[in-house]
């Protein structure tokens, strides 16, 4: 059985404690902020929370510059695209 050498496992472990960090010190957007789609003003959060497709209600949540959703919803539906990484004996096929 193969083990992984002892830095690895405590890297491992460091940025999954980072990273559970992070997203408790973010707070879930507040529900009195919601906001009819028809009637959602600048830099307000556009993200659908309804569950009825012909009652559209926003977040409404505050947004960064040049952004549609809020930091919340954005982490939720937004993942950032990994690198490709090409192997070299591919390459000379």
């Amino acid at each position: 059985m193969y083990k992984r050498p002892l830095s690895a496992a405590r890297h491992a472990t460091s940025v999954d404690t980072t990273k559970r960090a992070k997203m408790s010190v973010m707070q879930e957007p507040d529900p009195r902020r919601r906001t009819n789609l028809l009637k959602i003003g600048m830099r307000q959060c556009r993200y659908i929370v309804s569950d009825d497709p012909r009652r559209a209600v926003c977040c409404g949540a505050p947004t960064p510059e040049g952004s549609s959703w809020c930091d919340w919803h954005r982490r939720l539906v937004y993942v950032p695209a990994q690198p490709v990484r090409i192997r070299r004996d591919a390459l000379t096929s």
